[in-house]
C-alpha cells in the first residue's frame, strides 16, 4: 500500500487542552497513514484519546500542533467553511446515537445531506432509493424513527452517511446502543461496505472483539500509539509496538 497516496494522513499531530492552569495533552505526537479500502478500527480505554483523534480525523476539530491531510490536502490552514465542504465531501459519519430528526421519514433523514449539496431532486431521490436498497430498508422509506427498531435507525444513520458518496466511513462506537445481536448485523454491514463497496471504513471503539471485524487495528494509551496490528483472516497479526 506504501506506493498509494494516503486518504488520511496524521502527522507529528498533538492535541492540547487548556483546562483553566492545566493543560491536558489529549493526543502526543502521533503520525498515523489510512489507505484507501481499508478498514481501520482506533481502540483504546476512556481517556485514550480515541475520541479527540476522530474528531481530527473528521476534520470536527484541529491539531494543537502538526498536520492532517485528508485525501492529499492539508486541511490545517483552511478556514471554516472551506472546511465543512471538504469534510462534507470527504467523509460520512455514523455514530453510536443515531441522530436522527424524529419528525422526518427515513427517506428525508437519509437525503438531508444532500439538501447541501448541488443534486438536483431527481439525482438526489435517486441516490436515495439506491441508498435503501443497499442497506434493505425500501420497505421503511416512509416510517419515522420512532417506528423502528434501534438496528434499523442505524442502517438508516449508514445510509444517510453513504448518500453523499464518502470517501471515508468514520464510526463512532456504531453498535455502543444495540444488543449483540443487532451489533452483529450492523458490524458485518460496515464490513460490506468495505469489501464490496470498496470503502475505506475507521471505526473508533473500546471493545477488541468488535475491532476484529477490521484489517487494521491501532491501540491508543494516553495519547499514544502503542500497539498496531494487522488482520488476517480474523487471525491477529502483531506488526509494530510501543
Amino acid at each position: 500500500m506504501k506506493h498509494q497516496m494516503p486518504v488520511v494522513k496524521l502527522e507529528k499531530v498533538w492535541k492540547v487542552y487548556k483546562m483553566g492552569e492545566v493543560e491536558v495533552q489529549a493526543l502526543k505526537n502521533i503520525s498515523l497513514e489510512i489507505f484507501e479500502n481499508e478498514f481501520v478500527a482506533i481502540i483504546g480505554t476512556s481517556g485514550s484519546g480515541k475520541s479527540t483523534m476522530m474528531n481530527i480525523i473528521g476534520c470536527l476539530d484541529k491539531p494543537s500542533k502538526g498536520d492532517l491531510y485528508l485525501d492529499g490536502q492539508n486541511i490545517i490552514d483552511l478556514e471554516e467553511s472551506d472546511l465543512s465542504t471538504h469534510r462534507g465531501k470527504n467523509v460520512g459519519f455514523i455514530f453510536q446515537q443515531y441522530n436522527l430528526i424524529g419528525t422526518l421519514s427515513v427517506f428525508n433523514n437519509i437525503k438531508l445531506p444532500l439538501d447541501f449539496q448541488e443534486y438536483s431532486d431527481k439525482e438526489a431521490d435517486k441516490r436515495v432509493e439506491d441508498m435503501l436498497h443497499l442497506v434493505k430498508l425500501e420497505d421503511k422509506k416512509n416510517n419515522l424513527p420512532s417506528q423502528l427498531s434501534g438496528g434499523q435507525q442505524q442502517r438508516v444513520s449508514i445510509a444517510r452517511c453513504l448518500v453523499t458518496n464518502p470517501k471515508i466511513i468514520l464510526a463512532d462506537e456504531p453498535t455502543g446502543a444495540l444488543d449483540s445481536v443487532t451489533g452483529k448485523e450492523i458490524l458485518e454491514t460496515l464490513q460490506r461496505l468495505w469489501k464490496e463497496e470498496k470503502k475505506t471504513v475507521i471505526m473508533i471503539t473500546h471493545d477488541l472483539n468488535l475491532a476484529k471485524y477490521a484489517s487494521r487495528i491501532i491501540e491508543l494509551k494516553d495519547g499514544e500509539i502503542c500497539k498496531e496490528y494487522l488482520n488476517e483472516n480474523r487471525k491477529q497479526i502483531k506488526i509494530s509496538e510501543k
